[in-house]
C-alpha cells in the first residue's frame, strides 16, 4: 500500500512483536542445480549449504572449501559481514543482511549467537530463505525500513526517513537494565552502516523517539540507503526479551523527476 501524504501524521510502517522472528539475513540459491538447501545447527549455530538434485543434495564447497559449512566459531566466519561476503563470493548463492549488522558476532556464546536452529530448508525459492535471530540468547532485535532486494540492492531513487520509533521491552531480569537503541543508514552496495541517532533507556518503561529527540521532522538516510533500527541490551543488567515491541513510523521520498520531494507512507 502506498499513500501520498498531505498532512503528515505518524503512521507505523512495521512492527516486531514476537520473540525469535527477527530476520538476521536472507539467503537464496541461484545456481544451476535443481535444489539448494540451508541448515542451521542446533548446538554450534554453524550454517551448512548443500546443492544438487532435489532430495539428493551434497555440501557445496563453493561457499567454504571442502566443507560447505560456515563455522561461526572461526575467525574467518565470526561476524555477519564476513559470512555474507563469503556466501556472495559463491556462484551458487546470494545473501544480504536484514536486521543484522556486519560487525554483529555470529558465534554462539552467552549473549551472542544470532541464529535460531533451522532444519534443512529449501532456498531455491523467490526471496530466498530467512535466517532468524535467537533473540532470547542475543538479547537484541531490529527492524529494517526500505531494505534491499534479494540481490542486495536498495532502490537508489528513494530516501527513507524515520518519523517515530516506539520501543517496549518486558524487563523481568532487573529494573536497572538498559537498552541501547541505534538508528543506522545502511548502504548495502558500499557495505557501510552509518549511525544516524543513538540513545539508551531503562527497559522497565516504553520509549518513544521522534523529532524532539533528533531535532528535525524526519531522520533521513541518504538516497539509496535503508534504515535499520537496532535495539540491544546495554549496561546495568540484562533485559529479558519476553514480549518485545518495536513500531516504526517512516516515510520515503522519491528523488528526481516530477515526484521530487513527494512524501509517502509505505507498509514495508
Amino acid at each position: 500500500m502506498l499513500t501520498t501524504l498531505g498532512e503528515l501524521v505518524p503512521e507505523p510502517t512495521a512492527s516486531f512483536v514476537a520473540v525469535d522472528t527477527d530476520v538476521v539475513l536472507r539467503v537464496k540459491h541461484i545456481g544451476v542445480d535443481e535444489s539448494g538447501t540451508v541448515t542451521v545447527d542446533a548446538t554450534t549455530g554453524d550454517v551448512t549449504f548443500k546443492v544438487g538434485v532435489l532430495g539428493a543434495e551434497a555440501v557445496d564447497t563453493t561457499v567454504v572449501a571442502s566443507t560447505g559449512v560456515l563455522n561461526v566459531s572461526t575467525t574467518a566466519h565470526n561476524n555477519w559481514g564476513k559470512c555474507v561476503d563469503l556466501i556472495n563470493a559463491s556462484v551458487n548463492w546470494q545473501a544480504y543482511l536484514v536486521g543484522g549488522l556486519r560487525a554483529d558476532v555470529s558465534e554462539v556464546t552467552a549473549g551472542n549467537g544470532n541464529l535460531l536452529v533451522m532444519s534443512e530448508t529449501q532456498a531455491h525459492v523467490d526471496g530466498g530463505v530467512a535466517l532468524l535471530s535467537d533473540t532470547s540468547n542475543r538479547l537484541a532485535f531490529s527492524l529494517s525500513i526500505g531494505g534491499p532486494n534479494v540481490d542486495g540492492n536498495t532502490g537508489t531513487g528513494r530516501m527513507y526517513g524515520l518519523q517515530n520509533v516506539v520501543v517496549t521491552i518486558t524487563n523481568a531480569a532487573t529494573t536497572a537494565a538498559s537498552m541501547l537503541i541505534t538508528c543506522y543508514g545502511v548502504n548495502h552496495r558500499a557495505k557501510t552502516e552509518t549511525i544516524l541517532y543513538r540513545t539508551t533507556y531503562v527497559t522497565a518503561t516504553e520509549k518513544i523517539l521522534n523529532k524532539d529527540d533528533w531535532g528535525t521532522d524526519y531522520l533521513w538516510a541518504k538516497a539509496g540507503e535503508s534504515i535499520l533500527v537496532h535495539a540491544v541490551g546495554g549496561s546495568g543488567g540484562t533485559p529479558t526479551l519476553t514480549v518485545p515491541s518495536l513500531v516504526v513510523g517512516a516515510v520515503w521520498r522519491i528523488m528526481g523527476g516530477g515526484a521530487k520531494n513527494t512524501l509517502y507512507v509505505s507498509d514495508m
